[in-house]
């Protein structure tokens, strides 16, 4: 009787070892999540308002970070029409008389979100080197799309992310 009771033993003892954390097994634990505030300031551009910016912080022209990434993280372009974006850093006072061209990008395929890599130190020299005062500075995108829009396009811009460059 013992050695039956044995061996039923050793017999269930992967089924055991299955339901006690094997990594295939799914775990119907909750893990505890808090929540975590995301939220980062937006600009969407339209057909209709195709420019819109954000303020740069003071400090940030004086050590220019390596590159501005730039999230798109909505897209309405029901005939898929071309985007491109140009990204240009200027005066809040004065922005077409003082703007200076950070970079351009399109978005491809025309209808998705994406994220795209500038760099914007030169930019931020030459504008530097022409500012008066330490004034309100931007970033602004402006949409530009081909003279045949088709239908009206919107794209929502997250507020850039500065870093450097990864070797």
């Amino acid at each position: 009787m013992n050695a039956l009771l044995s061996l039923l033993l050793l017999w269930s003892l992967p089924f055991v070892g299955a339901s006690c954390g094997s990594p295939n097994v799914q775990s119907t634990q909750q893990n505890e999540t808090r929540p975590v505030s995301t939220a980062k300031d937006v600009v969407t551009l339209t057909t209709e308002r195709p420019t819109a910016s954000f303020k740069l912080e003071p400090g940030l022209l004086n050590s220019a970070p390596e590159v501005l990434q730039v999230s798109v993280t909505k897209v309405t372009n029901p005939a898929a029409s071309a985007v491109d974006i140009f990204v240009y850093v200027a005066s809040a006072s004065k922005p077409e008389s003082e703007k200076v061209l950070v970079g351009t990008f399109s978005l491809y395929p025309a209808d998705r979100p994406g994220k795209f890599m500038l760099g914007p130190a030169e930019a931020f020299r030459k504008f530097s080197e022409t500012r008066k005062s330490s004034e309100d500075v931007r970033l602004v995108f402006e949409m530009k799309l081909p003279a045949e829009k088709k239908s009206p396009v919107e794209v929502t811009i997250e507020s850039p992310n500065w870093g450097e460059k990864k070797v």
